[in-house]
């Protein structure tokens, strides 16, 4: 499950928004063109000083059709990974969910998201992916590796953007993802396996 968390506060107008719309469907089309991404869902958060879902659980195809509005305002990451977390809920038990947060700004309220974090992760059983993306020279890169932090095991990563390149940052996390996919393949198969061999040795 693709939870996309953008920010769409005042300094995001133009074309900062333009180029992390474009980095987002670019996203999904990797997706969509990788075998692994054929069952996924995506949902896309947006926030300013508050948050709000524009998309909520779409197939990718839905999703690629679906235009993001930019909104303005100032910027809180706390309702945006409350809203991450209701989110998140939709799916549980069917799917996992990887978290991207893009944010050229700060905020006085990390703390609050970093629970809501914990909480996702939590009830996802410990297989929450986590991107935070930092756009631009003014993102608060150190808030956002804080969030980043609140992962053990290296699951939540934090990614640098400009303007030029930030298309190219979601590519890449949409190629790591893949990657993921196929991880998460080969230690199910495996534990198929082992399953299979024992109950053949207990039975026959």
């Amino acid at each position: 499950h693709l939870i996309f968390v953008l920010d769409t506060s005042g300094s995001m107008g133009g074309a900062p928004w333009n180029e992390v719309v474009a980095a987002f469907y670019n996203f999904l089309g990797r997706r969509s063109a990788n075998q692994g991404g054929a069952g996924d869902l995506a949902s896309v958060v947006i926030f300013n000083h508050t948050a709000w879902a524009v998309m909520e659980t779409q197939s990718l195809d839905v999703a690629a059709n679906t235009g993001l509005q930019y909104s303005s305002g100032g910027t809180a990451f706390g309702p945006a990974m409350q809203e991450a977390l209701r989110v998140s809920r939709l799916t549980r038990g069917t799917h996992t969910p990887m978290v991207l947060f893009l944010s050229d700004g700060c905020a006085g309220d990390t703390e609050a998201a970093k629970a809501s974090i914990g909480t996702i992760d939590s009830e996802s059983g410990g297989e929450l992916q986590l991107h935070m993306v930092a756009f631009g020279a003014h993102a608060a890169a150190g808030q956002l590796q804080d969030m980043a932090d609140k992962l053990p095991d290296g699951r939540g990563k934090l990614h640098r953007a400009t303007l030029q390149d930030v298309g190219m940052v979601f590519a890449q996390i949409a190629k790591n993802t893949a990657a993921s996919d196929r991880i998460f393949r080969a230690v199910g198969d495996k534990v198929a396996r082992a399953v299979t061999d024992k109950v053949y040795l207990d039975y026959f």
